[in-house]
């Protein structure tokens, strides 16, 4: 009964410790993710829209978009409900990995009250570590947290069979394959789960020990085994996984620059500084070389060599480090997602957890061992504390990040976006003009820089829109230009930017338009146009509407046109988009039905009043 007050104990420190920051602001991608999961009322048709209206990854994630709704009707759609939620979901992750390291020490021989004590260690490092505080307190990192606690509770159920043979069919058959789904459709990285589950077994049981029967040997089949093979097949048959068209970097560029961004990742999870940590790591070094890689290759091929011989003595060591290792299987090899970002380590640092709770329990005769075992904990709880008080400002947020990456593009973007809302227009741009210096493969900045210009007037050099479209004829437009871009044309559209250029902004629009391969980003860049010339031109704004809607059928672009012949009194246009949209209406998924909701209630209204106009003729 000890060990579990102490967890309560450090369970209550972890909730203390990150509690400041729950003052937090939403952040990023935070405003163009969890919005769409709100819901105006408590009903299935709210509720399915809202967990289909997620448009990340393969999946979509609707379990995560499901508990972004679900916050938003408890607590509303400011951020701190969000935060909280987050690190109750921390807590309970922990309290899983708790429950799951102590069956892993118990499978390994570990005496009884070594492995509670190696247990609470692994949990109280991975609960107070400070990396963890841009997971929980970045409120779409939820995705990241819920497939991490599925996953756990999937290893729990496997172990849970594995060490008893009663229930297995339950456990391995019905509570597993639910928490594997769970993971899955909460982040992609749920996939993770056969090798997890691989590793298990081969290092803890080696596919024979402690009560191995047919129910066992039928998991491995549907669990680790089947899952792998059809993983494989589907890497293999798509090639286009690994497209890396649309960033800056190649594939083999983004392989060997994996190698150095593991090796800091453990530098962070060992050696923990938070001024190394921050939500951004743009400012690392693409390796464009094998001999840049190869010393941090070399790195790595000793600790998976360290590895192999602890089979036999230290079993948990090797568990822990193949562990790390196979959680960063998806985000940081050969996929082309953005190069570096801490939450990918969520469940990765549970392995380096194990090993640091392993070692300790293992030399707590030793006095030494427990006095730097007690000095680290504190220091991990002082950091997460520091790093939270950071995380509990937005204006020291952004400050931080950018002062402790200078060379940071988007530390300096975001600064800069802080700092408009202030009316610090001077500084912002000073910020704008940096990051464009800093990151010379997006132009986003400088589009950024247009967008600005709506709030007071900018002094533009002679050449500044000629260095776009010549910027733009040789690269492709970033979804941060593009929203930059979008936004400019809202503004503008409202009169809130009166002095833009529209000359210049729509030749840099159809420049963008036609030197990129892709139909959706000329449908876009045809989109804005719209918009600009539809205060001064109805005609030819309907015109570029039908020529967006050509390349990109998409049901948002007629409620849109729709909207603006509304907006100049063009009824009997916009019925006709309506009626288009109308007989879409069974192909729309719940989530767009919503949208168009109070559109199609105006079409119903304009329906009743022109029926009682004939009845009232007749």
């Amino acid at each position: 009964m000890k060990i579990y007050g102490l967890l309560a104990a450090t369970l209550l420190l972890c909730a203390l410790t990150l509690w400041s920051g729950i003052s937090g602001p939403f952040l990023f991608d935070d405003e163009t993710n969890i919005p769409k999961s709100f819901i105006a009322e408590f009903s299935w048709d709210e509720i399915s829209a809202a967990t289909l209206a997620n448009s990340s990854g393969f999946l979509k994630r609707p379990v995560s978009a499901f508990s972004f709704a679900m916050t938003q009707y408890a607590t509303g759609p400011e951020p701190d409900g969000f935060k909280i939620h987050n690190i109750l979901i921390h807590l309970l992750t922990g309290i899983l990995l708790f429950l799951v390291s102590k069956r892993i020490f118990t499978a390994l021989g570990f005496e009884q009250n070594q492995q509670q004590w190696a247990a609470l260690l692994c949990t109280t490092f991975w609960l107070l570590h400070p990396l963890h505080i841009s997971t929980i307190l970045y409120p779409v990192q939820r995705m990241a947290q819920l497939a991490s606690l599925f996953s756990l509770a999937a290893i729990y159920c496997y172990l849970r069979a594995r060490q008893h043979s009663h229930q297995q069919p339950l456990w391995l058959f019905i509570l597993l394959p639910c928490s594997m789904l769970l993971a899955i459709y909460s982040k992609e990285n749920g996939a993770l789960i056969p090798i997890f589950l691989l590793i298990i077994e081969a290092t803890l049981f080696k596919f024979k020990r402690l009560h191995t029967s047919n129910i066992i040997k039928l998991s491995w089949v549907f669990f680790i085994i089947s899952p792998i093979i059809l993983g494989l097949f589907y890497i293999a048959t798509h090639p286009g996984l690994f497209n890396h068209s649309s960033r800056s970097f190649s594939l083999l560029e983004r392989l060997y620059t994996q190698q150095w961004i593991v090796l800091d990742y453990l530098k962070m999870i060992v050696l923990p500084n938070i001024n190394d940590m921050g939500i951004f790591h743009d400012d690392i070094e693409i390796i464009s070389t094998w001999q840049q890689a190869m010393p941090a290759a070399l790195c790595h091929l000793a600790l998976i060599g360290t590895a192999l011989p602890c089979l036999k003595r230290a079993t948990f060591i090797s568990l822990g480090i193949t562990w790390f290792y196979a959680g960063h299987l998806m985000e940081s090899t050969a996929i082309p997602l953005e190069l570096m970002f801490e939450h990918r380590n969520y469940l990765s640092l549970a392995g380096i957890a194990m090993v640091f709770g392993g070692t300790i329990s293992l030399l707590n005769h030793k006095l030494s061992i427990k006095i730097l075992a007690g000095i680290l904990l504190t220091h991990l709880s002082l950091s997460s504390f520091e790093r939270t008080k950071v995380w509990s400002n937005s204006t020291n947020l952004y400050q931080h990040n950018a002062a402790n990456h200078p060379q940071s593009a988007r530390a300096h973007i975001s600064y800069a976006n802080e700092l408009l809302v202030k009316k610090e227009i001077d500084l912002a741009v000073k910020l704008l003009i940096k990051a464009s210096e800093l990151n010379p493969n997006d132009a986003g900045p400088l589009l950024h820089l247009i967008k600005v210009g709506c709030f007071g007037p900018l002094n533009y050099s002679q050449n500044f829109y000629s260095r776009l479209q010549q910027y733009y004829s040789n690269h492709p437009l970033s979804a941060y230009g593009q929203q930059s871009l979008h936004q400019t044309s809202y503004l503008y559209i409202n009169d809130k930017c009166k002095q833009l250029n529209t000359k210049e902004f729509t030749a840099l629009l159809s420049r963008i338009a036609d030197h990129s391969p892709s139909k959706k980003r000329k449908a876009e860049m045809l989109l804005i146009k719209a918009r600009l010339v539809s205060k001064n031109n109805l005609a030819q704004a309907n015109q570029l509407y039908q020529q967006s809607y050509q390349l990109n059928p998409d049901p948002r672009l007629l409620s849109e046109q729709a909207a603006t012949l509304i907006a100049q009194q063009e009824i009997h246009q916009a019925l006709r988009l309506v009626e288009k949209l109308q007989r879409q209406h069974n192909n729309l998924t719940p989530t767009l039905r919503r949208e168009l909701k109070d559109l199609f209630a105006w079409y119903d209204k304009q329906r009743e009043e022109k029926e009682k106009e004939n009845n009232d003729v007749r």
